[in-house]
């Protein structure tokens, strides 16, 4: 029997189960090989993958297709199924906040907004966006968030409804208590340098001179690499 192995390609991830139903929005067109189908879909800031097929030229492009658990994920399907780098150069360099951007107390939330995994605003995103950003980038599963900071986000009513979806601005979250509706929220104690809600600390969400201090007190200068 003939072996037919997947090309790797620079800048795309590879997977030899078939990609998306239905999601080749970009159109089709035959090429040559592999290579020149990701040149094509490299080009095109709204392809996001392509589908090329592991015998035969037909060359599909999709701009929705962004994720492994959208594919049909089959080892005998007919067609290679190439993913774009999560970390696009045209679309994800550093952008540091606008005057009206609005920031999280959390690094790690900030640096996907600066980088625009979500929305640079800050404003107004998806739930289940951020959760999809999270996993993309940090390797954070986004069924675990759904299923518990993001559900006691819209628990503790820090989400709206717009569109049809929950939304959030990133500066409510990790508050221990939320000054709009006047109901306890979500506390984040798992931070080294802000204190704890019940500790006395005045305000919560800003960094504790104590604790940075402290954090380098412990900390050998020479395992720290700021």
């Amino acid at each position: 029997f003939t072996l037919m192995v997947a090309l790797q390609l620079p800048g795309y991830e590879v997977h030899a189960t078939g990609g998306c139903t239905n999601r080749n929005e970009l159109g089709s067109s035959d090429k040559a090989n592999a290579a020149l189908c990701a040149a094509a879909c490299t080009s095109n800031t709204r392809c996001v993958s392509f589908e090329y097929p592991k015998s035969g030229t037909r060359c599909r492009l999709s701009s929705s297709c962004d994720r492994l658990s959208r594919t049909v994920n089959d080892r005998g399907d007919e067609n290679n199924w190439y993913l774009k780098d999560r970390f696009y150069p045209e679309k994800n360099n550093f952008q540091a906040p606008g005057p009206y951007a609005i920031r999280s107390p959390c690094p790690a939330i900030n640096t996907i907004a600066n980088h625009g995994f979500i929305s640079r605003s800050g404003r107004e995103i998806g739930v289940k966006d951020l959760a999809q950003a999270l996993e993309d980038v940090f390797r954070i599963s986004s069924e675990a968030l759904i299923g518990s900071p993001v559900a006691d986000a819209m628990k503790f009513g820090l989400t709206d409804r717009k569109g049809g979806k929950d939304v959030l601005t990133i500066d409510r979250l990790f508050q221990s208590r939320d000054s709009n509706r006047g109901s306890e929220a979500v506390e984040h104690d798992a931070s080294f340098f802000r204190e704890d809600s019940n500790s006395g600390w005045a305000n919560d969400r800003l960094p504790s001179a104590r604790l940075i201090r402290n954090f380098f007190e412990v900390n050998d200068e020479d395992n720290l690499r700021m």
